[in-house]
């Protein structure tokens, strides 16, 4: 989700039918389960944000779920969240601050990267994704095998 102020002072977010308003109140389809077993989708509350910018949330269920990193936008205090280096509540990302784009690649490939990463990336990886990464690893090491010994025999039968 993103923000972007407006010439008129206000802030409109692309994709959805907020312009021009002084503060962001959005209800994404991106589901939640409370710790009590309701569920409820992801509420942008009251969010003024500070500057233009994306709201982020991780994608790891184990270490952040359906928390938005920039807390105060869901109407939550925001030392509650996500903090920079300076122990500040962070702020929506700028673009100037993106300096890479996700890409396709091999599902469990990217666990790979967090290993070799300083800590404590790795840690925040979850059991089932190292089990996944080896079969992938496996997998890898096995089909040039698989696929020599089938084209070994359809030759063997041509002949």
């Amino acid at each position: 989700l993103k923000a972007i102020e407006n010439d008129s002072g206000g802030w409109d977010v692309p994709g959805t039918t907020l312009l021009g308003v002084q503060s962001i109140n959005w209800t994404l389809d991106y589901p939640c389960e409370s710790y009590h077993g309701n569920d409820y989708d992801l509420r942008i509350e009251n969010w003024v944000p500070s500057h233009d910018g994306y709201l982020t949330t991780g994608d790891n269920e184990d270490s952040n779920g359906c928390r938005i990193d920039q807390l105060s936008a869901t109407g939550q205090d925001g030392r509650n969240g996500l903090l920079d280096e300076n122990n500040n509540p962070v702020t929506a990302v700028k673009d100037e601050w993106v300096i890479g784009i996700a890409s396709t690649e091999i599902p469990w490939i990217g666990a790979a990267k967090l290993f070799f990463s300083p800590p404590p990336s790795a840690s925040y990886v979850t059991d089932k994704t190292w089990t996944m990464l080896i079969f992938v690893i496996a997998s890898i090491l096995v089909a040039p095998s698989v696929v020599e010994a089938f084209q070994s025999k359809q030759s063997t039968e041509e002949e």
